[in-house]
């Protein structure tokens, strides 16, 4: 059972876009936002598969052999944020699918919350040359095409952010 709190916000920011594209940068604008329309320090907890490959030193190491654990990882923790009631959470996974984003989205919304699928766009060409992660330009490109396939629907109030 979801604890709920008199006068709570519940919103659940789904972020998806290709790898490089700004998604991390958006959520801490998101976070930020956040705080000023509530007028205090709200609850807010960020999510991300990539947090699986850091180690203790602060260190991003990916290893695409373990790409389901650090999913799985994520999804776990994203449930027990909202299960426990967190104001604000946030997903900043590439997102690019319906099935990817839909599985976030779907377990916000059973739980009361306000869902917000926002895609984050870049150009591909930008993201292949400057994004940390070492992605092969292929990837980031078949990234591209499926975050162009993706229908979102209008109850999780789809949002288009650019970054150049």
């Amino acid at each position: 059972m979801t604890k709920r709190k008199k006068n709570k916000i519940r919103r659940a920011y789904i972020l998806r876009g290709i790898s490089g594209s700004g998604k991390t940068t958006h959520a801490r604008v998101i976070t930020a936002l956040e705080h000023e329309r509530a007028g205090r320090i709200v609850d807010v907890k960020q999510f991300s598969a990539d947090d699986f490959f850091v180690g203790r030193d602060g260190q991003y190491r990916f290893d695409p052999r373990r790409l389901g654990d650090a999913h799985a990882q994520c999804m776990r923790k994203f449930e027990a944020a909202v299960l426990e009631g967190t104001e604000v959470v946030i997903c900043d996974n590439t997102n690019t699918t319906a099935e990817e984003f839909g599985a976030y989205a779907r377990l916000a919304d059973i739980h009361g919350y306000d869902v917000r699928v926002v895609t984050v766009y870049r150009d591909p060409v930008v993201c292949s040359e400057q994004q940390r992660h070492a992605v092969p330009p292929q990837v980031v490109f078949d990234q591209y095409r499926r975050l162009l396939a993706a229908d979102i629907p209008r109850r999780w109030n789809p949002e288009t952010v650019f970054h150049h």
